[in-house]
């Protein structure tokens, strides 16, 4: 029997390993399925290291909707700088955007932010990414630090003001651009929403929250719902939170908040039973989180 030869050895090297990642695939596919994103998450993470094409791209998404799910930002969001890397139109419905940032989080936020700055260093990137940018001034903007957050509100400005360029050509980069604009202004309406009088400037937040895809809409309905919260408008607030644990529940962290304000806002509307189901059904969903 001839001995193998070192082509002999790397090729089953690569073909045992190309097996193994594949059976990982199929197997953290079919926890993702069950709702399992612990173990999804660790067989993604092992396969990525054994796929490096065509997959690559694939299972960071996946490891991005895993990280979300399990309320992982700060990897969500490492990972999605990594895929931005590659992808210049990257999928904006897994963006880790910070529609809700609780405030334990908002007190250790340092890597997050540090993220952000690394990919808005002209040194650092060759050319701009406008997810990669918009991820970076969301998550500026909500920093402790004031000289930081007025630099993430003043880009999240910027991208909203694109808006209406983006919308006179219709090919991908521009459609894809406009999709980023009304994330910014959504964003944007943060700083707007405690400054809101009457139920009648909620119309313009509606118009932009009409325009944007359903697919990318969690967080804009969540801020949505604080709008009409704010005006007094609280059977639209419930209507609009009680959207996101039902359309949106992979997004676990911003459903288990978007129950929480919807709780509250039934016990202003003396609606007291169907309140402490709903925080029934919350603590439930966190529970059900920490396993």
């Amino acid at each position: 029997m001839k001995p193998l030869t070192i082509f002999s050895v790397v090729f089953l090297f690569f073909f045992v390993t190309g097996i193994a990642g594949t059976a990982e695939i199929s197997e953290g596919d079919a926890a993702f399925a069950r709702k399992n994103y612990v173990t999804a998450l660790e067989l993604y993470s092992t396969a990525r290291q054994n796929q490096k094409d065509h997959d690559w791209k694939r299972l960071t998404i996946q490891i991005i909707r895993c990280c979300l799910a399990r309320g992982e930002t700060e990897r969500a969001v490492q990972e999605y700088f990594l895929l931005c890397r590659i992808e210049p139109l990257p999928p904006l419905e897994w963006i880790p955007l910070p529609w809700y940032v609780p405030m334990e989080t908002a007190m250790g936020m340092s890597l997050r932010e540090k993220n952000a700055e690394n990919w808005l260093d002209p040194l650092q990137t060759k050319s701009p990414n406008l997810a990669a940018t918009l991820l970076a001034a969301a998550t500026l903007s909500v920093s402790p630090d004031p000289a930081k957050q007025f630099r993430g509100r003043q880009l999240l400005r910027d991208l909203e003001k694109t808006l209406e360029t983006s919308k006179k050509t219709h090919d991908q980069e521009s459609i894809f651009q406009q999709h980023v604009a009304l994330l910014a202004a959504a964003l944007c309406w943060k700083q707007r929403i405690p400054t809101l009088k009457n139920q009648s400037a909620l119309t313009p937040l509606r118009r932009i929250l009409d325009q944007i895809p359903e697919p990318y809409r969690a967080g804009p309905l969540f801020l949505f719902g604080q709008a009409a919260r704010i005006v007094g408008d609280h059977e639209t607030a419930v209507l609009v939170w009680m959207r996101i644990p039902i359309l949106y529940s992979e997004n676990v962290p911003l459903a288990i908040e978007a129950l929480r304000e919807a709780a509250l806002s039934l016990e202003k509307l003396g609606r007291f039973d169907q309140a402490e189901r709903l925080q029934t059904e919350r603590l439930q969903t966190e529970i059900n989180l920490k396993h």
